[in-house]
């Protein structure tokens, strides 16, 4: 069972999309090596031990999006996005995940429930919201998010439990969502501050592939992939 295991943490890596170039950098094992590997991972005696568990490491450092990746498609896997686009989502996610901790000024216990046909309450849903204003230079640009967070609270959870509040960036599904609809042919551009007065407000912006002129979207793609996170 655990031959198993390791075999498919292996597969996930070496099909996972991400470049061989990236996954060199960071375990130290060359390209030609790592090819080598994909040509036979099936038989996993013949990887070297060190370089076993050189790939289970860069799993785990790399398990949300190796995961998210799993069963996407090779086609949207190798989708490219826009250079300008990507610094500016390395850019957010260095702000939000390791340069520091954001944390809200406040947060409001949102309740919801739906109602069946004889008027009563059901299925009642409880959600965290917070709002978040950041202003981020990248690439010399100013760039504003004016958020809005909202995550779903476990029915038993006792908000006294909460601890440790902090605003989070969901870097690799905004990444995936780009290449999807990149690979269905709709365009991505980023617009700065400064470019476009008549546009309401700055950020990644899906163009339909129909109509140049015409937002698949509100701009600010981004801003649905911000979420709330405490212990």
């Amino acid at each position: 069972m655990l031959h198993e295991n390791i075999k498919q943490y292996i597969e996930v890596v070496i099909n996972s999309g991400i470049s061989f170039k990236k996954i060199a950098k960071e375990t130290e094992i060359t390209v030609d090596i790592l090819k080598n590997i994909k040509s036979n991972c099936k038989n996993i005696e013949s990887i070297q031990y060190a370089d076993l568990i050189k790939i289970l490491k860069f799993y785990e450092n790399h398990k949300e999006e190796l995961e998210l990746y799993k069963n996407i498609p090779e086609e949207i896997k190798l989708q490219q996005i826009p250079e300008k686009v990507k610094k500016y989502i390395f850019g957010i996610d260095q702000a939000f995940n390791h340069d520091q901790i954001i944390r809200p000024s406040e947060i409001s216990l949102c309740e919801k429930y739906n109602v069946n046909d004889e008027g009563n309450l059901l299925n009642e849903d409880k959600f965290l919201e917070a709002n978040v204003f950041k202003t981020l230079t990248i690439e010399d640009n100013f760039h504003s998010l004016d958020l809005k967070v909202k995550s779903p609270l476990p029915i038993n959870k006792s908000l006294s439990d909460i601890k440790n509040v902090k605003i989070i960036f969901k870097k690799e599904e905004l990444e995936l969502t780009i290449k999807k609809y990149i690979q269905k042919g709709y365009r991505i551009r980023l617009l700065d501050m400064d470019i476009m007065k008549d546009f309401e407000s700055n950020g990644i912006v899906a163009y339909s592939p129909n109509n140049l002129m015409e937002k698949l979207l509100k701009p600010q793609l981004e801003l649905d992939y911000f979420s709330i996170v405490y212990q």
